[in-house]
């Protein structure tokens, strides 16, 4: 038998927010990612948990997207061994299917993620291709929210893009 606490004040909060409380890095964080529709508690606290809140990483989306599983590898060797890139089967899958669910739901609730999966699939993607796309597409706008500490803006243009 496990003695659990029997306060009721215990849980009126998760555990995790009052980790959150303790740390106003990671509460602002917190706060920043889950500005994303789509991205919810869940996946915020996993995100911040597992790349121990962006540093383990240096803020590099392409490392955290090798650690989720989603970053695709091609397999060429000089003018006669090539392969079409795929995912790895490596990977934490816990992390994958939960940013796989987040990446659902924001192709229903965001924007401009929903059109930028629109427009893979009208390219002749397939939908799995498209969605896995929408991951690495995501992980790197958390990234850069977290690296620049800014919270999501739907209506972003990216100026670089813009002057090239």
């Amino acid at each position: 038998r496990r003695n659990w606490p029997t306060s009721p004040q215990y849980y009126k909060k998760p555990l995790w927010k009052k980790w959150w409380d303790a740390d106003e890095e990671l509460k602002r964080t917190y706060e920043l990612i889950t500005t994303i529709p789509g991205i919810g508690a869940q996946n915020a606290v996993c995100l911040l948990t597992f790349t121990n809140n962006f540093t383990r990483f240096g803020y590099n989306a392409r490392k955290i997207a090798c650690y989720y599983g989603i970053a695709p590898f091609g397999r060429d060797s000089g003018t006669s061994v090539h392969s079409d890139p795929h995912v790895h089967y490596m990977a934490n899958r816990m992390l994958k299917a939960m940013l796989t669910q987040a990446a659902l739901a924001s192709i229903r609730c965001c924007a401009p993620i929903s059109h930028y999966y629109h427009r893979l699939l009208s390219l002749g993607k397939k939908k799995q291709v498209a969605l896995n796309n929408v991951k690495n597409k995501l992980i790197h706008i958390i990234t850069a929210m977290a690296r620049n500490n800014q919270p999501f803006e739907p209506e972003y243009i990216n100026i670089n893009k813009l002057i090239a």
